[in-house]
């Protein structure tokens, strides 16, 4: 199982890791991840949501209308 960081999903996602990180703790309920001591590493499925919440915040949708738009992906899923 590939595991990631927060710097190497920002990275992989071309946008700065402080936006990433801002996401992270905003939309934490839908991005899976495995403590390493202190660090966090992210599941694929952390780095697919918050690709998604890149590609969200593009259309300018608040941070609340992320989180509703995450909620009824997880339902139809």
């Amino acid at each position: 199982m590939e595991l990631y960081t927060i710097a190497r999903m920002a990275k992989l996602l071309s946008i700065p890791e402080s936006t990433a990180r801002y996401w992270r703790d905003r939309h934490s309920e839908h991005l899976p991840y495995i403590r390493s001591g202190r660090k966090r590493h992210y599941k694929k499925e952390a780095l697919e949501a918050l690709r998604l919440v890149a590609e969200m915040a593009k259309r300018n949708l608040t941070a609340e209308e992320i989180k509703i738009e995450n909620k009824v992906r997880l339902l139809v899923k």
